[in-house]
């Protein structure tokens, strides 16, 4: 029994991580292929695969309003979901996956959504590493892992392929490279590249994120001051 606490204490994160994971995959395949009822989930993922079908990396389509990091997050993914779909033999070449990518578009919803579950599941482990960094007690981390993996809001963007959870992961990383460039004892050119990073991965995903902008001024501020 004892060895079995004592497993479930070390492994506590990983435990709290796990349990996000199941929840938030559960909600993948919910109203499955009828995309029209589950708000703006259309917009990232139609000008990813368009974006494919043209072999380009713009993603300047009048159907997409969103700004355009959140495509390249999902390009890797759809690239590798498409080639295996191509080599697994359920289609004769790329002209049938075009087709059916046109007309049964709403099948690729679950893997959209799968990609807003492994953002949520960086984001979780993002905000462990920022804790660490700010208050130096790993129970407090921990409960901070914990309550945002219970959130109910944060579980329910978990299950829609939109950008709200790329934008919470880029917004995360952002305030990492900030509270790294604030707690340096030396301040080095990759500190401001790394902030410039961030903040530009976080406006890049969507407008608010340009508020971690007022996040690193206040640090470079306070640093120099």
């Amino acid at each position: 029994y004892m060895k079995l606490v004592n497993f479930f204490k070390k492994n506590i994160l990983a435990a709290i991580l796990l349990w996000y994971f199941i929840i938030a995959s559960s909600g993948i395949f919910f109203n499955f292929s009828l995309f029209n009822t589950t708000g703006d989930e259309a917009p990232l993922m139609s000008a990813t695969l368009k974006m494919i079908a043209d072999h380009s990396f713009r993603p300047n389509y009048p159907s997409f309003y969103h700004l355009a990091l959140g495509t390249y997050l999902y390009l890797p993914f759809f690239i590798i979901f498409l080639a295996w779909l191509r080599l697994s033999g359920l289609f004769a070449g790329a002209e049938a996956i075009r087709q059916f990518g046109q007309i049964e578009f709403a099948k690729f919803l679950p893997l959209a959504r799968f990609i807003s579950v492994l953002a949520g599941l960086a984001g979780l482990y993002l905000l462990y590493k920022i804790c660490e960094k700010l208050f130096n007690n790993k129970f407090i981390s921990l409960l901070a892992v914990f309550f945002l993996s219970a959130s109910l809001l944060f579980v329910q963007a978990s299950h829609f392929a939109r950008v709200w959870l790329p934008q919470v992961l880029t917004v995360l990383l952002a305030f990492y490279f900030i509270i790294d460039f604030f707690q340096a004892d030396k301040i080095r050119l990759k500190h401001y590249l790394l902030c410039g990073l961030g903040v530009g991965l976080a406006f890049g995903t969507h407008v608010v994120g340009v508020f971690t902008y007022a996040s690193f001024l206040a640090a470079h501020y306070l640093k120099n001051k």
